[in-house]
């Protein structure tokens, strides 16, 4: 499975707002390496890190091939209502899955590193692949929680002022602060580049 079939199925959905589980569930049907996704609270340090996948090899039984689980860690302080930005930050950590083998945080030695790399600012010449796909992790995650025909019933009353982030952020279940970002003109040009991208790999 690519980024692009789960965001065609996202933006086929007629839903006032893209359910997580929905994608979830799309991904453990349709990624051939992914075979459950799991969350768990954790206590970490939210200005380092809000949260991280850690992948294990898991089966239901002994008489069955063993799959891949994707184990999503989030800060334990995002567990209160309304869940908005854990909603985020899970769907984000999801998007890891479409990662290159140059883009995967899969070994302590690699999360160490990533870790350096967050808190030591580098110039972006000098960052890793696993670096780079933070940022594309993010856009895919608002891509597949506002794609194009969800974002086109909002956008208009946002650009006349009809409506504030806030309505919009109600009507779509993501932090506030994220709705400049749906609403701007790059939004066209990230989901271009990421779906351009994707038929690449």
């Amino acid at each position: 499975m690519h980024f692009s079939e789960l965001y065609e199925y996202a933006n086929g959905l007629d839903e006032p707002f893209v359910q997580l589980d929905l994608l979830v569930k799309r991904i453990i049907a349709h990624h051939p390496h992914i075979g459950d996704v799991n969350y768990y609270p954790v206590d970490v340090n939210p200005d380092i890190m809000i949260a991280h996948m850690l992948y294990e090899r898991d089966r239901s039984s002994p008489y069955e091939e063993d799959f891949t689980v994707a184990n999503i860690r989030y800060w334990q302080g995002l567990d209160h209502p309304p869940y908005w930005l854990r909603r985020w930050v899970c769907c984000k950590e999801l998007m890891h899955v479409f990662d290159t083998a140059d883009e995967k945080t899969n070994t302590r030695e690699r999360f160490v590193q990533l870790l350096d790399e967050l808190t030591s600012n580098r110039i972006l010449e000098d960052a890793s692949p696993m670096f780079a796909s933070e940022g594309e992790a993010m856009w895919m995650a608002l891509a597949v929680l506002c794609p194009a025909k969800l974002r086109a019933q909002h956008r208009p009353r946002w650009i006349a002022r009809e409506v504030t982030d806030y309505d919009v952020a109600l009507a779509l279940k993501l932090p506030e602060a994220l709705v400049p970002s749906i609403m701007s003109d790059y939004y066209d040009v990230a989901l271009e580049r990421l779906l351009k991208k994707d038929c690449h790999k």
